[in-house]
């Protein structure tokens, strides 16, 4: 075997053993996150978020996570609104904050308003008045940076001015990183028994 042959199988066998690791790493966090979610009330409703997110912003109605035990370009934020909905429709309000934060989505990123994949959760079925409208997908901010943006509208009543907004931010390559837990927390999205949308 030539020096060149042993060196590029050594880098392969490498980087099996690490793609191998971070599949066990990824099974553990995901059981990890539901064994240990962090539950947070913000306006009418209970989130319920990995143990690993660090808080950067804790008010009554905006949440902000960072990962800070890493380097990932990554974060995300929750918000609830008492008023400023004008009585746009969901996808105009959507449309209307994308366009505030200066992000083009990609061809292949549409807004979908009430999509099937959030009939699953329970909130939504015994809401019935509940508009939702959800973006997500490669993008571009300020015409300049290239990010993976995931941006969850939701309208809990159709006669009052308030919404909870959620976004998850990040560059390119880190998108899958937290994605996945960011859209498993708004799965698991509660109402407060005691509160409602006035």
């Amino acid at each position: 075997m030539t020096t060149k042959l042993v060196f590029e199988w050594s880098i392969l066998i490498l980087a099996i053993l690490f793609l191998i690791y971070a599949m066990v790493v990824i099974k553990e966090e995901k059981k990890s996150f539901l064994e240990n979610a962090i539950a947070l009330n913000i306006g009418i409703f209970k989130l319920s978020i990995p143990s690993w997110w660090g808080k950067v912003i804790e008010e009554e109605n905006h949440l902000k996570f960072e990962r800070q035990d890493t380097r990932y370009d990554w974060f995300c934020e929750y918000q609830w609104f008492e008023e400023g909905r004008n009585q746009r429709t969901i996808e105009q309000h959507i449309g209307d904050f994308l366009e505030e934060q200066r992000i083009v989505f990609d061809q292949d990123g549409v807004v979908i308003a009430n999509p099937v994949s959030f009939k699953k959760i329970p909130l939504l079925n015994e809401n019935t008045d509940y508009q939702v409208a959800r973006v997500e997908g490669c993008a571009t901010q300020d015409g300049i940076t290239r990010i993976y943006f995931d941006c969850f509208l939701l309208h809990p009543n159709p006669k009052t001015d308030q919404y909870f907004l959620a976004f998850s931010w990040s560059s390119v390559l880190n998108g899958a990183v937290e994605g996945p837990y960011f859209e498993e927390s708004l799965y698991l999205l509660e109402k407060i028994e005691n509160k409602k949308a006035i």
